[in-house]
């Protein structure tokens, strides 16, 4: 079983766009995750588990990352969306923890994916960030013991032509779809089958087949009958 531990980063009215102060990135985090909760679940032996049950929650930083080892999650991944001063400044982000460098493949493809369905495609960069040797991110420094501990910046909510497709909900789908397949594929997860539903005993072929048979034949006897 992968277990998995999204966080949707900070809290419902945080970090508001400058282009329009309507989208907050918390709340926009917080959706995101949703979706791409229900895309991973799509293939066998996954669990997920949010470091938000709500949009109005918001943990502490330690929080979010003990919460990951507490359940024993085999993935760690902080969901975000990034800032800048400089409007025009795109791309997306990845950094890993220096606690867990075999995470880089993985974040890197998901850096990607992202990436891909953007306006203008572009990984900035895909790396550790420290501070005294030390995980920069405090979601990163409390997740020692996840084997794969790794945050995300999905495009500029500073950037007009980001921020117009990243705050969709087709959007939110479709790079949820996408990162779940990249997830898929590093660990060999397979979908799930849809369920075999058996016919009711009614809809039994071999039944409709001898009504349909006792029917014409009835049908021929009526058209026989009117021939008279």
């Amino acid at each position: 079983m992968l277990k998995i531990v999204l966080d949707p980063g900070h809290g419902k009215t945080t970090n508001r766009s400058p282009i329009d102060a309507s989208f907050a990135e918390g709340t926009n985090n917080y959706l995101f995750a949703l979706a791409l909760k229900e895309a991973l679940l799509e293939y066998e032996d996954t669990e997920v588990i949010l470091t938000r049950k709500t949009v109005d929650e918001d943990p502490s930083l330690a929080a979010r990352g003990e919460m990951a080892v507490n359940v024993g999650a085999d993935v760690f991944l902080s969901l975000h969306t990034n800032a800048s001063s400089n409007p025009s400044v795109y791309g997306v982000e990845g950094y890993y923890s220096v606690k867990t460098p075999v995470a880089y493949k993985l974040l890197a493809g998901l850096c990607n994916t992202v990436s891909e369905i953007l306006p203008a495609p572009k990984v900035r960069k895909v790396v550790t960030k420290t501070s005294g040797g030390a995980d920069y991110y405090g979601v990163l420094r409390s997740s020692v013991g996840v084997p794969y501990s790794m945050l995300i910046e999905m495009g500029f909510h500073t950037n007009a032509k980001e921020l117009e497709r990243i705050r969709l909900d087709e959007w939110h789908n479709k790079a949820a779809e996408r990162m779940a397949a990249v997830f898929a594929d590093f660990f060999a997860l397979e979908k799930k089958k849809a369920p075999v539903i058996e016919p009711a005993p009614d809809d039994d072929p071999v039944s409709l087949a001898a009504e349909l048979e006792a029917m014409s034949v009835r049908l021929a006897e009526i058209a026989e009958f009117l021939r008279k």
